[in-house]
């Protein structure tokens, strides 16, 4: 493929081999808006540069991603990322908030695992758009909302799709209502692959929603039996404690203090004698 791309102010000339060109899924088109992957080689005869491609993301995706590290950037750069920032997911929440779709797949999986592993959390859902141009307004609602609850830890996020499906978790007002939000929120957006602006913002990120809920909780099962070791460990210490003071309390009792008190009496007699005696000679 030749073809030229260009902007307001510039354009250059692109070659893509058969090797790439033949992996376009869709064929391009004059006004097309694409990403361009590849690299610049230069014609030195004539002294011009054109761009070798060797992958080209067409229309919205490839502005989308253009705008995701323009705002990555400058959200860095603002220090909403810094780790000085984020606030520590506690280890036993009691009361655990679930912004997303409902009904949803995602909102049945988190609910099924903080059940499974956490039975005694009290759960609040606050449910939201999480697709959509009005749903970055949404969310950002239900987590000032949510944020008024008193809760010990947030979970926001939905399950999969695409990067435009995902978009309102890359979008600038929902970043900075999560770092401003004083309850600890765990982002849980799509699947392991898919990261978000809100993933990198948040106190905690779940690869999916169902990481999420596993992030936000402890296993009861296993607060049980560490209870059970603390317990046995307590009643040794206090075992050992009670055996220690019982020789202590045996060894005193046996003290020749003890045993003979009146010896003390007769010695403390024979020195006031002394001491009335000595008087006396004066």
């Amino acid at each position: 493929l030749y073809f030229a791309i260009k902007d307001d102010k510039a354009a250059i000339n692109v070659l893509m081999f058969p090797q790439y060109a033949n992996k376009l899924k869709v064929p391009l088109k004059d006004g097309d808006l694409i990403l361009i992957k590849g690299h610049i080689s230069v014609y030195e005869a004539r002294g011009t540069y054109s761009l070798n491609a060797t992958e080209i993301i067409f229309d919205s995706k490839g502005m989308l991603l253009i705008q995701y590290e323009e705002l990555k950037r400058k959200l860095a750069s603002e220090g909403l990322f810094s780790l000085d920032h984020k606030k520590p997911i506690p280890l036993y929440p009691f009361k655990i908030g679930l912004i997303t779709a409902n009904p949803s797949a995602a909102i049945k999986d988190m609910i099924r695992t903080i059940k499974n592993r956490w039975k005694v959390a009290q759960i609040y859902v606050f449910p939201c758009l999480v697709q959509g141009s009005e749903a970055k307004y949404d969310i950002c609602k239900k987590i000032a909302l949510a944020d008024s609850y008193n809760l010990d830890v947030l979970i926001c996020g939905r399950g999969g799709g695409s990067i435009e499906d995902l978009w309102p978790f890359n979008e600038e007002m929902v970043a900075y209502a999560i770092y401003n939000c004083k309850t600890p929120i765990i982002s849980a957006v799509g699947h392991e692959i898919d990261t978000t602006i809100a993933d990198y913002v948040a106190d905690a990120r779940g690869l999916t929603p169902t990481d999420g809920a596993i992030k936000a909780t402890s296993n009861l099962n296993d607060v049980l039996y560490l209870i059970n070791i603390n317990r046995n460990k307590l009643l040794i210490s206090f075992n050992n404690l009670i055996k220690y003071q019982r020789n202590v309390l045996n060894n005193l009792k046996n003290s020749y203090v003890l045993q003979n008190p009146i010896k003390i009496y007769e010695n403390l007699r024979y020195k006031v004698d002394d001491l009335e005696n000595h008087l006396l000679s004066y």
